[in-house]
């Protein structure tokens, strides 16, 4: 009896240790699960919208992002640079908006904060932030004005 009571309480804290390692994880599933993003730049009146249909995977506005940052308590501080609203209410009438904001010090998702993990280059920020210009600037055909 003891035996099973120990397999039974090592495979609960296994279940539980488990669970906890993917909250602290990036949530991607919410991306690839999506059908447009809004895209929006601070220093832009506009924005540029893309959906499934344009033959883009949504995911692409994160490449690799999940193996470079983590889960921190800390809050998410000072302006956005990038704003993306993935399942934007103004296309996706009542489906469940995901708001990713970006800047210098890290990646808010719903309200949550990633920062560069110890694997990341000290550059990180800078190197996602250049990512997105790019995308931002390659995506201006998709551009809708305020």
């Amino acid at each position: 009896m003891k035996k099973i009571i120990c397999v039974v309480w090592m495979m609960f804290a296994l279940i539980v240790a488990g669970c906890s390692q993917v909250q602290d994880k990036f949530p991607e599933d919410s991306f690839y699960s999506a059908l447009g993003v809004k895209f929006e730049y601070v220093d832009d009146d506009g924005y540029i919208f893309v959906n499934r249909a344009n033959g883009y995977p949504m995911i692409m506005f994160f490449p690799n992002v999940s193996r470079n940052i983590e889960k921190t308590d800390e809050a998410f501080e000072g302006d956005w640079i990038y704003r993306l609203t993935y399942n934007w209410n103004g296309y996706c009438v009542g489906c469940e908006e995901t708001i990713v904001l970006v800047n210098e010090s890290g990646v808010s998702i719903d309200g949550v904060k990633y920062v560069p993990n110890e694997d990341a280059n000290e550059n990180y920020m800078d190197r996602l932030l250049e990512e997105l210009d790019m995308m931002y600037e390659y995506f201006d055909a998709y551009k809708v004005s305020d």
